[in-house]
């Protein structure tokens, strides 16, 4: 939580790290695609709670191929 971020917001930063071969099972495998996954993920899991709050929420997901997924 990092107090007064954004616009007088408080902002949730949630920071994770995900292994690529984690999709290996998928039919098509891109490098990006944990990382990619990952954020939207966190995103839909905790939209509720800090739009409620009014908070803002930054999310950093990365993954072992130093693919760092761009900010929604």
């Amino acid at each position: 939580m990092v107090y007064g971020w954004v616009g007088g917001k408080h902002a949730c930063v949630d920071l994770t790290g995900v292994s690529p071969l984690v999709g290996l099972r998928a039919e098509t495998f891109t490098m990006r695609q944990t990382a990619l996954k990952a954020t939207s993920s966190k995103v839909a899991k905790h939209e509720k709670a800090y739009s409620n709050n009014q908070h803002a929420f930054i999310p950093f997901a990365f993954d072992t191929f130093s693919f760092l997924a761009p900010d929604i």
